[in-house]
């Protein structure tokens, strides 16, 4: 499976359990290193860097994905549906999301 394919996967499912979700386009006036999905899931946002399995981000990517965190998002890389979906379980269990 391409990272797109997976990317599509994954907007679905994040959509299916009821978030906003839009795949990132890159192009010349997007900063590097902006992650993949934009999310927004009651009342948190949620940051997802797509990876296929055994891929890793690269330096620039994990520092969006850090600052990010320290803004207050919810971020991480994923490889999966599954592990997409644990984000959004994480924030299930934030009461200060809501």
């Amino acid at each position: 499976m391409s990272e797109t394919a997976l990317q599509q996967k994954i907007v679905k499912a994040l959509r299916a359990r009821g978030a906003w979700a839009r795949k990132i386009h890159s192009g010349p006036y997007q900063g590097a290193g902006i992650p993949d999905i934009a999310c927004v899931y009651k009342g948190a946002a949620v940051w997802l860097e797509v990876k296929l399995p055994n891929k890793k981000p690269t330096l620039i990517q994990i520092h969006e994905l850090q600052e990010l965190m320290l803004a207050g998002a919810v971020a991480g890389v994923v490889s999966s549906v599954a592990d997409a979906l644990r984000f959004l379980s994480y924030v299930d269990t934030k009461k200060e999301f809501c």
